[in-house]
């Protein structure tokens, strides 16, 4: 007994149909569940990431579209704390 072949009134085959509709739904799919797997950052967890990338607080700030003083308060960092990094940094270069 032979295999029975059905076609659209286009002459696309049921299985052609079938193939096309299976990859748009599994793109639909990878796209849904990236866009539900996104997450957005708070700005002090954006700082924080920034900073352990080695980028300056100054330089974060203007990504961020804040003020030094908000990053370093994100990041922990009270005047003293700066000017010791600062001496310790001078420290290092005379060295």
């Amino acid at each position: 007994m032979g295999t029975v072949s059905f076609f659209s009134s286009d002459g696309v085959s049921n299985s052609t149909l079938y193939s096309t509709l299976v990859t748009q739904q599994t793109a639909q799919a990878a796209q849904a569940t990236a866009e539900q797997d996104q997450v957005k950052l708070s700005a002090a967890a954006q700082a924080q990431m920034l900073y352990k990338q080695g980028e300056s607080v100054n330089a974060i700030a203007q990504v961020l579209g804040t003020t030094a003083k908000t990053i370093d308060e994100y990041l922990g960092i009270t005047e003293e704390k700066a000017l010791q990094q600062i001496i310790a940094e001078t420290a290092a270069i005379k060295a």
